[in-house]
């Protein structure tokens, strides 16, 4: 049995940055015959999915923040304060 490894044929599979860079080159000259339009929508449709991640992300930590800040400090405060009059009152 032969393990042979899949022969890689294309600038995407090969190099992932020579390709950006040879994308952009073709997008700046216009060059949209040649593009790789296979790869290329597959890159922005995955960017689009990951910066959506990312923001959902960033927005459930900035509310985890929020709740914390308006629930569990006050809470916090009160039972230090309340620690506080207990301690002098000894």
């Amino acid at each position: 049995m032969s393990n042979k490894l899949p022969k890689i044929d294309t600038l995407y599979e090969r190099d992932f940055l020579a390709w950006c860079e040879d994308t952009a080159a073709k997008l700046k000259d216009k060059d949209i015959e040649n593009l790789d339009w296979e790869n290329l929508i597959e890159e922005i449709e995955t960017l689009g999915r990951s910066e959506r991640r990312e923001l959902n992300s960033r927005l459930t930590v900035l509310l985890t923040h929020i709740l914390k800040r308006m629930y569990v400090i006050p809470i916090f405060k009160k039972n230090v304060t309340n620690s506080k009059r207990d301690k002098n009152n000894l």
